[in-house]
């Protein structure tokens, strides 16, 4: 058995902040339709009947580079960083 987590925050202008066991994610619209990027990166869109807990999400596809370069940015501030501390 697996156990989640997942927990919104609401901020103004219908943008939420999605916290899970993953990360944090991002989501914008209005009840019963929303897009958003999840914990993990990736981009999607859910419709909801409200109420009922019935939902869909549709995640987009993205270009395998455009991930290739998500994940150079995060090696290169790694470094950046590490170096600004070695640095001092």
């Amino acid at each position: 058995m697996n156990w989640c987590f997942r927990r919104s925050v609401h901020l103004p202008l219908g943008v939420h902040l999605n916290l899970s066991k993953h990360g944090m994610g991002i989501s914008a619209g209005i009840r019963g339709a929303r897009l958003g990027r999840d914990a993990r990166g990736r981009r999607y869109t859910a419709f909801s009947i409200p109420g009922t807990g019935l939902y869909a999400r549709h995640y987009t596809q993205q270009p395998v580079v455009q991930r290739h370069h998500y994940i150079a940015l995060i090696v290169l501030g790694a470094f950046v960083i590490l170096f600004s501390l070695v640095g001092r």
